[in-house]
């Protein structure tokens, strides 16, 4: 790989809400979802690949006060525009792993807000385009991995790790949903990349009813690692996109845990969370009624990443 030029370039809680679902849809389309179908599985071990020496041209990271709930980003082909987002939905795209899998975070790294553009210079932008979708998937967690050093002088190690993780599989009558048909995503849709070169989308309606369109199995197995605090292993075997979707009610641990984590946040506020349905259906529930599919608990031995240092992003 040619080298281009630089130029200054916690444990999550399992029921996500709203910020959580866009924070992680957000990620994803920069980073999560440039990969294979099989990149559960591959978030077990050591990437054999080597990271490409990519770097982003231009970078700017600032502190986003405007108190606002929702973040927001756009998907770009050379780079990065997102705004009120918490760095650590960042952090977890660059190592390409779930938060049960980062440790040392600081608190300031799910509660502080930051808006951060990055841009490539044509050629690497270009450049990028020709390679394989594994080595834009390391490539681009290589670019993000690089802010945080230079900009925030973060440091870690890693480590092996034997811990409980879920497999996700075929429920016994199969999927209970479909291979997506082209079409334009819904009006108030946010747009994200399918990882195959198209475009999917994800809606949020009430009560927590998440509408994905056009998305493959590793989007699903992303959202689902996020909602539970546990690496998820894909193991069904379904390589297109697809059309699906799922509404469920989290238990009172999850709510208790969740009430929490808001109550520690300088943002706080309730407005982060879907409003359950005391009627809905536990998540294990909802992947294999509304799913057809089935989650499983295990163990496996994954690499975690350990935070030795990190700090607050330094000024533009």
């Amino acid at each position: 790989m040619e080298k281009l030029r630089s130029v200054h370039a916690v444990r999550r809680t399992p029921y996500l809400g709203i910020v959580g679902a866009f924070a992680l849809t957000i990620t994803a389309a920069f980073v999560v979802l440039n990969a294979t179908p099989g990149m559960a599985q591959a978030q077990t071990q050591t990437p054999a690949v080597a990271a490409p020496v990519y770097e982003y041209e231009v970078v700017s990271i600032k502190p986003n006060k405007s108190g606002g709930m929702m973040p927001g980003g756009t998907p770009l082909d050379d780079g990065i525009n997102v705004s009120n987002i918490p760095l650590q939905y960042m952090i977890y795209g660059a190592f390409g792993v779930g938060p049960d899998r980062v440790t040392g975070l600081p608190g300031w790294v799910s509660s502080d807000r930051f808006d951060i553009s990055a841009k490539m210079e044509t050629s690497v932008a270009d450049a990028m385009k020709k390679l394989s979708v594994d080595d834009r998937k390391t490539a681009q967690q290589h670019m993000l991995l690089s802010i945080f050093m230079e900009r925030c002088g973060l440091k870690y190690h890693r480590e092996t790790k034997e811990m409980q993780t879920y497999t996700l599989t075929l429920g016994k009558n199969g999927p209970k949903f479909k291979e997506a048909k082209p079409g334009e995503a819904p009006a108030g849709a946010m747009k994200i990349p399918d990882g195959h070169g198209g475009t999917g989308s994800l809606q949020i309606g009430e009560k927590g009813l998440m509408t994905f369109r056009g998305l493959p199995i590793t989007f699903m197995v992303q959202m689902l690692s996020a909602q539970l605090g546990r690496t998820v292993v894909d193991k069904t075997g379904l390589t297109g996109v697809y059309d699906f979707a799922w509404q469920f009610t989290p238990d009172p641990s999850q709510l208790r845990a969740l009430q929490g984590a808001q109550e520690a946040s300088p943002s706080g506020g309730s407005a982060s969370v879907v409003p359950p349905d005391p009627e809905g259906s536990s998540l294990f529930t909802a992947v294999q009624e509304q799913l057809g599919l089935k989650l499983e608990s295990g163990k496996n031995s994954v690499e975690i990443i350990i935070i030795d240092h990190i700090e607050k992003p330094s000024d533009n």
